[in-house]
């Protein structure tokens, strides 16, 4: 169920689906990936609740 979610994220924002997959499972901080992008912590964890919150809505939606 959450790799269809996954996957759904990755059809309609693929850049918030790099940025879970990096964090949750490659393993790499959120600091380092704001590094790496050059752009602020608050904007890689702004783009993260995003993308949480597209992966909650997915599952929300499937379950009723």
């Amino acid at each position: 169920m959450i790799d269809g979610c996954v996957a759904r994220l990755r059809k309609y924002k693929p850049e918030e689906y790099e940025l879970v997959i990096a964090h949750f499972v490659i393993g790499i901080s959120l600091r380092t990936i704001a590094k790496k992008r050059k752009c602020s912590d608050g904007t890689i964890r702004k783009e993260m609740q995003t993308a949480l919150g597209f992966i909650d809505a997915v599952i929300c939606m499937v379950n009723e």
